[in-house]
């Protein structure tokens, strides 16, 4: 689990801090930086949280999962992915764990409602 809190919005960035496995109750001091683009969705980690990692995830590990969303695209009748929707990889990409759900789940809150999270939570298992 990661839990977010909004810290401040200069411009098109959203500037979080976030915790991973809840550690804001025993730690509160203890957190990662996560800034988040409104315009490209994207996110980048300035600091990385107490309990986060980073992990690489290769090229064949991309194309599995973009080859496994293809077959279940083609078993609900829907048309192959396009290069715009999910370009084919061309490198490994470095992401982090808990910074990377809580960058999920604030992309997710924003593209359905148009507004940033003021805090929230990411639980996955």
């Amino acid at each position: 689990m990661v839990t977010f809190k909004l810290i401040e919005v200069n411009g098109n960035i959203a500037v979080y801090h976030y915790w991973a496995e809840n550690n804001e109750q025993e730690n509160p001091d203890d957190y990662g930086v996560l800034a988040f683009d409104k315009v490209t969705k994207n996110s980048e980690i300035r600091k990385l949280a107490p309990g986060d990692f980073w992990y690489t995830i290769s090229i064949e590990e991309r194309m599995e999962v973009r080859e496994w969303e293809n077959q279940q695209r083609k078993e609900q009748g829907k048309p192959p992915l396009t290069e715009e929707e999910w370009p084919v990889p061309k490198m490994p990409l470095n992401v982090t764990f808990s910074g990377q759900m809580a960058y999920v789940e604030i992309k997710r809150v924003f593209e359905r409602t148009g507004e940033l999270p003021k805090e929230g939570r990411n639980i996955w298992y």
